[in-house]
């Protein structure tokens, strides 16, 4: 099983790059409102929404529950932050790749701190290609 973890932040006028000066978050997969789209139905034009993506930079070997632990805290002291920089959704997204039987299990600590937090969890599970 191959998991990886990654928070997707956006908003109409959420500015990642306000939130990098606030923050210093690692941020990456940035676009400001009003960019020029590249891909798919805003491509060649401006965007009406700020986004980026904040990666766990634990490494990908280790257990999904310590990398989403760690990912659960970057976010936890800048919720507020990322709020106030637009930030309307906040979703932490797990991708999951399986060859055979997958099971997934999350604690209630980690349940409770999203829920405190308000962010949404995505789980989006594929099958291998063999």
């Amino acid at each position: 099983m191959e998991v990886n973890l990654h928070c997707r932040i956006q908003g109409k006028s959420f500015s990642p790059a306000l939130v990098e000066r606030k923050t210093g978050l690692p941020l990456s997969e940035k676009n400001e409102s009003g960019d020029m789209g590249t891909y798919g139905r805003y491509r060649d034009k401006p965007l009406p929404y700020g986004a980026c993506v904040l990666s766990a930079e634990e490494p990908a070997n280790l257990p999904y529950g310590p990398r989403l632990e760690h990912l659960i805290s970057l976010l936890e002291p800048h919720v507020r932050t990322l709020k106030e920089c637009g930030a309307e959704d906040i979703v932490l997204q797990m991708d999951v790749c399986y060859s055979a039987q997958c099971n997934l299990e999350f604690s209630p600590t980690e349940m409770r701190r999203l829920a405190c937090l308000g962010v949404h969890l995505a789980v989006s599970c594929s099958l291998m290609d063999n």
